[in-house]
């Protein structure tokens, strides 16, 4: 799943004033979400969310030798 979502863009390096996370849903409620990325786990209010999109997961990457 990727959430699209608001921040701070005076907090952002580079002044963005959105930002994704990509990665399984782990936990929601009526507040929050709380998404398990490559670089641990992100919550973001559900008020701060402007998209979500279900993603299938990343392909299997093979072997060189791999004769498939």
């Amino acid at each position: 799943m990727v959430v699209r979502h608001a921040i701070d863009r005076e907090a952002s390096p580079g002044g963005e004033s959105m930002t994704d996370a990509l990665g399984t849903v782990v936990a929601a409620d009526a507040d929050t979400i709380t998404i398990m990325t490559r670089r641990g786990e992100v919550s973001v209010l559900r008020g701060l969310v402007l998209a979500t999109k279900e993603v299938p997961p990343a392909p299997v990457r093979r072997h060189r030798d791999d004769p498939r």
